[in-house]
């Protein structure tokens, strides 16, 4: 008698799975991903992610002085997040430095953007 496993869903793009040697399941902020989708997250080793007009303004806090997040950088095409990508460890230099106005960690960043509350 075979088993049965449960499909998983990818958070981020279209791919049903079942987990196996080949493709396995990661959670990262409590969004599953497939193994192509979380590699890049895990690796630490990808292009900054677009970031959409709500969330620059709600989330990103742009025009907010120090609050604004530090790793929020313009683009050729628009707003993108830096945090986990191949820009990050610049920034976080510059944060240790002094040495930029924007000193905002607001969300866990890309994939899921999850807020951070302030206390």
């Amino acid at each position: 008698m075979s088993e049965t496993r449960e499909k998983s869903k990818c958070g981020k793009c279209p791919r049903e799975w079942v987990p196996d040697f080949s493709c396995d399941c990661y959670t990262i902020d409590g969004v599953d991903l497939c193994e192509p989708c979380a590699m890049p997250y895990l690796m630490n080793a990808r292009d900054p992610e677009p970031v959409n007009k709500v969330r620059v303004e709600d989330f990103c806090m742009l025009g907010k002085g120090e609050a604004t997040c530090a790793f929020l950088v313009m683009a050729s095409d628009g707003y993108v997040c830096a945090k986990y990508s191949t820009l990050e460890h610049i920034l976080r230099e510059r944060l240790t430095e002094g040495s930029i106005r924007a000193k905002g960690d607001n969300c866990s960043g890309p994939p899921v953007f999850k807020v951070r509350v302030v206390q």
